[in-house]
């Protein structure tokens, strides 16, 4: 995970910062400091839940566009795009160029995501499991093995809630997170 900055990454973000009025964090986190994972925790939650959502809307749009022009150029279609350089063109770097772009993004998060909330669910820092869960959770040891990856990435259902901020993203999946533990001690997987 990139938790450290380089010193010339600090003195982009500083020169970003100044140049467009923003307040970027310029400085290492500390994973000692419950402030500091509460925050990572946000920007990676907030990072996994908007590049996932963004590749899933251009493997939509280029469905749609698929179908446009297999109803609009459906001679062109049937060739694979044959000729046409534009709608071949418009094509490729719909499906290929920003689909695989916004992939990768998305998968270079799944392990931050998955990281990140182990960290969390391991944590004695009461205070970061307050901010996230509102109480204390008691983990077991056999659920962050066997099942926090899989319900992270695979089973919780990221778009039925989609928020805007990034906080929101990480209470989202605290509460997510809640709930599968829950199930999964009914479920008597002690």
């Amino acid at each position: 995970m990139d938790k450290f900055y380089k010193k010339e990454d600090r003195e982009k973000i500083e020169l970003l910062n100044q140049l467009f009025h923003t307040s970027h964090r310029n400085k290492p986190y500390d994973l000692n400091k419950e402030e500091d994972i509460i925050e990572l925790v946000e920007m990676i939650s907030g990072e996994y839940v908007d590049f996932h959502r963004y590749a899933a809307e251009i493997e939509s749009l280029a469905e749609e566009l698929d179908k446009s022009i297999e109803s609009y150029y459906p001679n062109e279609y049937a060739k694979h795009m044959g000729d046409d350089k534009l709608i071949g063109r418009a094509v490729d770097v719909l499906e290929n160029n920003a689909l695989d772009a916004l992939q990768k993004l998305a998968d270079r998060s799944d392990d931050k995501l998955v990281m990140i909330w182990k960290i969390v669910l391991t944590t004695e820092m009461f205070a970061v499991h307050n901010y996230f869960f509102e109480e204390t959770i008691d983990i077991l040891p056999k659920y962050i093995e066997n099942r926090i990856k899989d319900f992270l990435l695979f089973e919780m259902n990221i778009f039925q809630e989609y928020s805007y901020t990034a906080s929101e993203s990480g209470k989202f999946i605290a509460r997510c997170l809640k709930e599968d533990i829950s199930t999964w001690k009914a479920n008597d997987n002690e």
